[in-house]
């Protein structure tokens, strides 16, 4: 087992990894950048990271939440969502791992279960699958 030491190390790398990607692929907002930090703080908490950032110049938004734990030595992220809208918060596109859906658009069996991509109107489930980018 990690010492907690230890363990808020590893979830401040999996945070800053995001932070980093957020700022390498999009422009956030001034603020953006202050209140992830205050984010982070309650993350080593709840082990629970629950953030909303403006992204290109103000058209989109990205919410990300993720919840951690450890199984021995390694980070786990036990559900997550990562959600997609427009500037008046209507949903494009989202990724998660709630089990609520098990086959895809198809009808056929979600190849990578709980993990899907889909649309708001739930017209286009499927399997969610890639490798770790982070």
């Amino acid at each position: 087992m990690l010492s907690d030491k230890h363990q808020e190390q590893v979830i401040l790398d999996r945070c800053w990894n995001i932070y980093d990607l957020i700022t390498i692929t999009f422009h956030g907002d001034e603020k953006f950048h202050s209140d992830y930090i205050s984010e982070i703080e309650s993350v080593l908490l709840t082990n629970r990271l629950y953030f909303k950032v403006t992204i290109e110049q103000g058209e989109y938004h990205l919410i990300i939440q993720e919840d951690y734990d450890f199984y021995f030595y390694e980070l786990s992220i036990l559900n997550y969502s990562y959600i997609l809208t427009d500037k008046t918060d209507r949903t494009i596109i989202w990724a998660d791992s709630a089990p609520h859906h098990k086959t895809d658009y198809r009808g056929q069996d979600l190849t990578n279960f709980p993990h899907h991509l889909h649309d708001p109107k739930e017209e286009f489930v499927i399997s969610l699958v890639g490798s770790k980018i982070f």
